[in-house]
């Protein structure tokens, strides 16, 4: 939970990434984008009318921190005991060197919230070596947006935070 409190403290960074930011006061943390993406979304799966699950089948990630080509992926919404969602968003990328990175995002939704809306998550990339074990990992907060979802689309940005 604390990384999706995080996430939502960055609210005002992250609603207006565009805008020019504010001077930064001594010892505040400093927010750098990392990196946007489009997700192209294919099957999805229903619990009755509720959303569950849906496979990414491609797409692509742009920034400083990662790039490259989308290799598959998942997004699932987990019910939990209290009505509200866990939304995890996780897919790999091959970069342009021909390293693999796994993207995990995740967010907790109210109870109330649109499951098709637009949130803030924290997020995870961490490079996989040749054999598939971790090299490396940093942490990152951004926003998720599924309101296209509908139309196969899945839109994120990540932002570093140091």
């Amino acid at each position: 939970m604390l990384g999706t409190v995080g996430a939502a403290s960055l609210a005002p960074v992250l609603v207006n990434a565009g805008a020019r930011a504010a001077p930064v006061a001594a010892g505040s943390p400093e927010v750098q984008p990392a990196f946007a993406g489009n997700l192209t979304v294919g099957a999805m799966e229903r619990e009755g009318t509720v959303l569950r699950a849906a496979s990414i089948s491609g797409g692509t990630i742009h920034g400083s921190r990662l790039a490259g080509i989308v290799h598959g992926g998942r997004i699932e919404w987990l019910p939990r005991a209290d009505g509200s969602h866990e939304v995890q968003l996780r897919f790999h990328v091959q970069c342009a060197d021909g390293h693999q990175t796994e993207v995990l995002q995740r967010a907790v939704l109210a109870p109330d919230a649109d499951l098709q809306g637009c949130w803030p998550v924290n997020a995870v990339t961490e490079s996989l070596a040749d054999e598939g074990a971790s090299a490396g990992a940093a942490l990152l907060v951004g926003r998720l947006d599924a309101t296209r979802l509908q139309q196969g689309l899945l839109t994120l940005l990540a932002f570093e935070v140091s």
